[in-house]
């Protein structure tokens, strides 16, 4: 059995509940809404932590780089 340390930090990366990792679902029937899912690579959900950490100034710096250069991209598509 991997060390609590070491489940907290998979249930982290994996974003789920770590009891949910060591003890599972007891008897399988909990009815769960269907979550969105969007694939992200590792590198993308760094940068997306990265960016959550951040002051509320700096993100909206980002975010407005980020628009600047979608419509950049537009304009030249």
């Amino acid at each position: 059995m991997p060390r609590q340390a070491n489940l907290v930090a998979l249930a982290k990366m994996l974003r789920i509940d770590p009891r949910a990792l060591q003890y599972g679902d007891p008897d399988g029937r909990n009815i769960r809404e269907p979550g969105k899912a969007w694939k992200v690579t590792a590198a993308d959900q760094l940068a997306i932590d990265a960016f959550l950490a951040l002051p509320s100034a700096q993100r909206k710096a980002i975010r407005d780089l980020i628009a600047t250069l979608a419509r950049a991209q537009a304009t030249a598509a």
